[in-house]
């Protein structure tokens, strides 16, 4: 379970959090590789919270950003 963090602790400006995922045995059966680890950085503005800036990472060093701002 992950949790967002207030970034700075007083007077926050953002709030952060990370989400990890790796493949699932029910959705890959029979793979003997479990595949790379997953995780998602998500960034929101504390004054438009509507705004979000995230990044998706694997551990094998690929990197996909995207922000969205509906």
């Amino acid at each position: 379970m992950n949790f967002t963090t207030d970034l700075p602790k007083r007077n926050p400006l953002v709030s952060y959090i990370v989400a990890s995922a790796v493949r699932c045995e029910k959705f890959f059966p029979g793979q003997t590789k479990e595949g790379p680890v997953f995780r998602m950085h998500a960034v929101i503005l504390k004054s438009k919270p509507h705004w979000v800036k995230n990044a998706v990472t694997s551990d094998e060093g690929k990197k996909s950003n995207s922000a969205s701002n509906p």
